[in-house]
Order: C-alpha cells, then structure tokens, then sequence
C-alpha cells in the first residue's frame, strides 16, 4: 500500500475514533425550538399581562424539563416570571407551571433564562403562557410572525403578528451518541416514504466511511499513474 494511502486512512480512522468519543461524552440539552431568533422585544409584560405562544408541536416522545426564554430586564434585577404550558390551546388543561425567581440579568448578561417545569411530556400542540404576576416591565424577546408559521402568538388574548423565542431542554440531557436514533427518525418524520431512520443512517456511514475511501482510492491510482510513466 502506497504511504500516502496508508497515512490518509490512518487519519480517517483516528478522526472517526475522536468523533465517536466526543459524540459518547458530549451531550446536548436541547430538545425542541421553535426556531425563532431573539431579535426585538415582541411583549411588554406589565402587572398582570400574559404572553402566550400557541399551538406548538413537540416531536413525538420528547420530554423536556425547562423552558428556556430571552428575557429583558431593562438593566434593572428582573421582575418575578410565571410560565404555564397548557394541553392545545390556552385554557386548556395545564400540564405545567414554572416560575422564574426575581433578580435575574439582562438579555445582555444572560442571554436566555430557564424556567424549570419539572417533567413533561406531551404527544399533541401545547401553549406556553408566561405571565408577569408583579409590577414593573419584562421585555420578551423574539421576532417576526413568519420565524414558526404553525404557531401563534398573543398578548393577553390578543393575536399579534411575533413569535416568541421559545426552546424547551432537559437539564441532564443523554450523550449526543445515544441521542442520534431520535435524530434519525425526526429527520425523516416529513421526508418521502423511501427515507426512513434506517436510510439516512446508512447515508451517514456511507458519507463518513466512503469519502476517506474514494480518497484512499483516487490517491493509490495516482501513485500507479506515476509510477508507470517513470
């Protein structure tokens, strides 16, 4: 086997090696996103208002632990933050309450807080409430309606046109490796009937275990090429 070769495929399989240690040791806490990028103050909450973002989907089986959201103190130690997921639609049966507990930073310290829901898992749209239960401002951050078009968001009960920058987590989240057959399956949930966990799985190693190989490949028929004309 030419050195070239055999120096490239040693430093595929040490980097595949590497890969598979950090993606065993390294874990993600995200679960769920609605995608939307904290961008401007879309809710100015005041004594007793409520914002709520309705009608999200959760990926079948997720669970989720916290809810994580941008919130603005207007430089001042934050104001107390009450949260509410509610079963469909808001009104519908709670499923869970949080509470963020006043002196929180700024958006500019701390870009997003977490507000612990304990345990939650639901198969169906949920609506997640926050409401500011004391005086002062809060600023809730998020954009333009367009960011989550399957949601809605309101402002004590009013439909406007902005999205929350919503994410939901768990606090101690599986490794990314363990993590990667529910990343399978939710790639493929709105893909043709052909791409299916399986396929894109067998994509992957194809993708990580092939290129090193075409290279391998390309570079030995190099070295023959060369090795003829001398």
């Amino acid at each position: 086997m030419p050195r070239g070769v055999a120096v490239l495929l040693g430093l595929a399989l040490a980097g595949l090696v590497a890969l598979l240690v950090l993606a065993g040791t390294r874990s993600s806490g995200d679960v769920y996103s609605l995608g939307v990028g904290a961008f401007q103050p879309v809710a100015v909450l005041g004594h007793g208002d409520s914002a709520c973002q309705q009608q999200i989907r959760l990926p079948d089986g997720a669970w989720f632990d916290r809810v994580t959201v941008p919130v603005g103190t207007y430089m001042k130690p934050g104001r107390p933050l009450e949260l509410e997921i509610h079963a469909g639609g808001r009104g519908g049966r709670v499923l869970a309450r949080g509470r963020l507990a006043g002196g929180y930073p700024d958006i500019g310290r701390m870009p997003r807080e977490p507000i612990t829901t304990g345990r939650t898992e639901r198969s169906g749209p949920v609506t997640v409430c926050l409401r500011n239960p004391g005086g002062g401002k809060i600023a809730i951050f998020g954009g333009a309606a367009f960011a989550s078009p399957i949601t809605t968001m309101s402002i004590d009960g009013k439909t406007v046109p902005a999205d929350m920058s919503l994410a939901f987590a768990r606090t101690h989240p599986p490794s990314l490796l363990a993590s990667v057959p529910d990343m399978l399956d939710r790639a493929s949930v709105f893909k043709a009937g052909a791409i299916t966990p399986v396929t894109l799985g067998l994509l992957g190693v194809l993708a990580l275990a092939g290129v090193p190989l075409l290279l391998a490949a390309g570079l030995r028929a190099a070295a023959a090429s060369d090795a003829g004309d001398g």
